[in-house]
C-alpha cells in the first residue's frame, strides 16, 4: 500500500544554472528599432532595468521584449505612465521613472518570465533623436 503525496500534487521545478548578467549602453538610431541585447537558450528572467536619457522628449518611444521571437511587451513610455503600468508583474516591462522635464525614463523587467529559445530587448525611437540607453538583464539558463 502506497503512502505520501500523489505525484499530481507535487510541483516540478526547473533547475537553472547560475545567474548571468547582460548589460550595456549605446546611443540608439533615430526613427528605427535598435537591438539592445539578446540571450539564447532555455531560461528564466530574474529582473533587469533599462534607463533612457534623451536630449528632448522621448515619451512615444518604447522598449520591446521578445521571448522566443514573440513580442510580449507593448506600450510607449507615455502610455505606461498614463495607465499606471508601474508595478512588477502588471506587465513584462513596467515604468519606474518618467521625467518629461529632464528627458529621463526608466523601465524594469518583471521576474519569473521563462523562455525556451531566446530573449531580446529592442528600443523603438520615433522622435528623430538618438537618446542614450543603458540596460541590464539578469537571467539564468538551464
Amino acid at each position: 500500500m502506497s503512502s505520501g503525496t500523489p505525484d499530481f500534487y507535487q510541483t516540478v521545478r526547473q533547475v537553472y544554472g547560475s545567474a548571468k548578467c547582460e548589460y550595456g549602453g549605446k546611443y540608439v538610431t533615430a526613427n528605427a528599432d535598435s537591438i539592445l541585447g539578446t540571450a539564447g537558450g532555455k531560461g528564466v528572467i530574474y529582473g533587469g532595468q533599462i534607463s533612457i536619457t534623451g536630449t528632448g522628449v522621448q515619451y512615444n518611444d518604447s522598449i520591446k521584449l521578445y521571448i522566443d521571437d514573440e513580442q510580449i511587451s507593448f506600450g510607449t513610455f507615455q502610455q505606461m505612465n498614463l495607465y499606471n503600468v508601474n508595478e512588477e508583474h502588471r506587465s513584462a516591462l513596467y515604468i519606474i521613472s518618467y521625467d518629461d522635464i529632464n528627458y529621463r525614463y526608466a523601465l524594469a523587467l518583471s521576474n519569473g518570465i521563462t523562455f525556451d529559445l531566446s530573449l531580446e530587448l529592442r528600443y523603438t525611437e520615433v522622435h528623430g533623436r538618438t537618446p542614450a540607453v543603458g540596460w541590464t538583464v539578469v537571467y539564468a539558463v538551464l
